[in-house]
């Protein structure tokens, strides 16, 4: 996505380039994305296993105590469609992830749109905010 952005950009294109590649990225769906510990995400980076937790992939965001317990407190502007909203944010743009079985669950699969053109995602499962990089020297 960044790489059309780019193209476009140095093309002619001004801030609404920008603009535009903030508002895909920000429309880019986690719907259905599980939420480990960090002692699951430990267990997941350790496995070589595929299809660990991969039932937690196919939860019904109805049957997840968590979530109903974060709509309790979440901004009650996000589900209103008030302006400024998450939901007005997210516009056409936004793309459903996935709902087949996940190939590898060490990864979340989903979808973005940038001009017109769908592109496939992978969000790791298995970062930890303190991660840098691929590989961190201490």
């Amino acid at each position: 996505m960044l790489i059309l952005a780019l193209e476009e950009l140095f093309a002619g294109g001004g801030v609404e380039v920008l603009e535009r590649l903030y508002d895909s990225l920000n429309s880019i769906s986690i719907v259905g994305m599980p939420q480990f510990s960090p002692l699951e995400r430990i267990l997941l980076r350790q496995s070589d296993r595929k299809d660990i937790f991969a039932e937690r992939f196919h939860r019904d965001p109805a049957d997840d105590p968590q979530a109903h317990f974060d709509d309790e407190f979440a901004d009650p502007s996000a589900s209103t469609g008030m302006p400024g909203s998450i939901q007005n944010q997210a516009g056409p743009s936004a793309v459903v992830p996935r709902k087949k079985a996940p190939r590898d669950t060490h990864f979340f699969e989903t979808e973005g749109r940038f001009q017109n053109i769908t592109l496939p995602f992978k969000i790791p499962m298995t970062a930890f905010v303190e991660d840098i990089g691929d590989v961190s020297r201490g």
